[in-house]
């Protein structure tokens, strides 16, 4: 069995200059994985935080064939966004970031196919759980990650300049 921490990050949630990460602490036999990404300005989708946690959640899962030699029977993720968990186990309907939902389902056919158990609990945020606490900490990383990155790629008009 596999047990998964995620989170996600977020800043100017929605607005078109939103930027965000997420991480994710992956317990594998003993093992500690860390790892997460950034999700700088772009104009196509703008940066919500629940981008930011599902992204943590199908990261997450794609980083899991990398890291085993034997498929585990079972993964257990834990994330602190209720959005993302009722949606994932069909108790609320998927209305937002269909385009996320769709990776997500690949993976989860996926996982099914090589017959791995997957359930999607919710834990309470910021209340001292430790493998979430450092997912959190990660997704805040790579937030201010993505910060930096998007001041390198925000589009400036060659009119501000000269003036």
């Amino acid at each position: 069995m596999i047990e998964i921490y995620t989170d996600g990050s977020n800043v100017y949630n929605g607005k078109p200059h939103s930027y965000g990460g997420y991480g994710y602490v992956i317990l594998n036999n003993g093992d500690i994985i860390k790892n997460g990404g950034s999700m700088p300005i772009n104009n196509r989708n703008a940066v919500t935080n629940n981008r930011a946690e599902l992204m943590a959640i199908i990261e997450s899962m794609k980083h899991v064939p990398s890291i085993v030699d034997i498929i585990p029977d079972k993964v257990i993720i834990y994330s602190d966004s209720q959005w993302c968990v009722n949606c994932a186990t069909g108790l609320w309907s998927r209305k937002k970031n269909i385009d996320l939902w769709a990776k997500f389902n690949k993976i989860k056919s996926a996982y099914n196919l090589y017959q791995i158990k997957l359930e999607i609990i919710w834990v309470k945020g910021h209340i001292g759980i430790e493998y979430n606490e450092m997912a959190d900490n990660l997704a805040g990383y790579y937030c201010k990650l993505a910060k930096e990155i998007g001041r390198a790629h925000v589009w400036t008009p060659v009119t501000n300049l000269i003036s």
